[in-house]
């Protein structure tokens, strides 16, 4: 459930002009509600949807994955889907995991598979059934290319992906790998998860907060971060994004909520089609990826980096425009379709070029 404020702006023939704004509040599910997969994304009853989850908490602390506007919660190890689902009452999804019986109930949409069954030998032979469908698969970052295999070799995971409808992963650059130095990975591990996936809907799950690094100079977990790493997955291909554990700060929940909000407000040009946009100038630990519903374009560009950067980006369509920075109350005029930007330390950039008619 989300409030949205739109403004709506006017202009006569003679010029006069008005601006008016109304707030949309998104209704809660009161009825049976339909997932399934198409097109490379998820969809809720048919349309393209964006899902924003978390994973294993209790149902007393639901408000807080509801402030952080999560829309997809799974395993309630505090009581169980039924409570679950009890509590919740239509204010967000669940699905079930594999601790939970099967059951039937309101905003009941998919289960996921055991968790990071490739790292418990588990194969795809071996997965247990899940009893609902759209499944969901979180494998470890093995699969990686910039990750050591595990003992089986990466030859499992073809089999595991073939038993899943929707398919994600971990990586924790900050407290897994304890590297602050390789926050792009988690873009370019995303990318690799999307060709593994062949066409399927692909997530990950962002660190929100301390858990093996904790001291570790270096390796806190920020708002910046939790941005960043959000914004990098979603340019790797991820069609939705988790946030684990749920035990985050005041401010990094803020920082999950913005996310939450841009990808809400630009869920139809993100789960568009892909455009070309590269970068042409500037440090490679900047960033870019680029979509379209068919009318807006939106641009993402994450500064990976510690140091402040300048960077050029080329972006198919841009020509001469203007682009708005969303949030940030500032616009950027490409030149020969190629805008210039200023990143602060892993500063996450988001660009909305208007219809051409608009």
């Amino acid at each position: 459930r989300r409030t949205f404020r739109v403004w709506i702006r006017s202009q006569a023939a003679d010029g006069a002009r008005s601006e008016t704004s109304v707030d949309v509040t998104t209704p809660t599910v009161t009825g049976p509600i339909t997932a399934s997969t198409g097109g490379g994304v998820l969809q809720l009853a048919g349309q393209p949807w964006f899902p924003l989850m978390t994973y294993g908490l209790c149902s007393h602390h639901v408000d807080t994955a509801l402030a952080a506007d999560i829309t997809l919660l799974a395993l309630n190890p505090c009581g169980g889907l039924v409570e679950q689902l009890s509590v919740l009452d239509g204010r967000a999804l669940s699905a079930g995991a594999e601790s939970d019986e099967p059951t039937d109930g309101l905003g009941l949409i998919g289960w996921f598979y055991p968790d990071e069954p490739d790292g418990r030998g588990i194969t795809g032979d071996t997965l247990p059934p899940a009893p609902r469908s759209p499944t969901f698969l979180t494998l470890t970052n093995h699969f990686y290319s910039g990750a050591d295999p595990l003992p089986a070799g990466r030859g499992m995971y073809p089999g595991l992906v073939a038993r899943a409808d929707v398919i994600g992963f971990d990586l924790y650059p900050l407290q897994e790998w304890c590297q602050r130095g390789r926050l792009v990975d988690v873009e370019l591990a995303q990318r690799e998860l999307v060709q593994l996936a062949a066409g399927k809907p692909t997530f990950q799950w962002i660190e929100a907060t301390e858990m093996k690094c904790r001291e570790t100079p270096g390796q806190e977990v920020t708002p910046e971060t939790v941005r960043a790493e959000s914004w990098l997955a979603v340019i790797g291909g991820a069609v939705g994004l988790g946030w684990f554990p749920a035990a985050w700060t005041a401010q990094v929940e803020g920082a999950i909520r913005r996310v939450a909000e841009e990808t809400a407000v630009l869920a139809p040009s993100l789960l568009g089609r892909r455009v070309d946009a590269k970068l042409v100038g500037g440090p490679a630990t900047v960033r870019v990826g680029a979509w379209t519903d068919g009318r807006t374009t939106v641009v993402a560009a994450v500064n990976a980096a510690r140091e402040s950067t300048t960077a050029r980006l080329s972006v198919a369509g841009a020509g001469a425009r203007s682009l708005s920075v969303l949030g940030e109350g500032r616009t950027v005029t490409a030149a020969g379709g190629v805008l210039t930007d200023s990143f602060a330390p892993l500063a996450a950039h988001v660009y909305v070029l208007p219809p051409a008619d608009a």
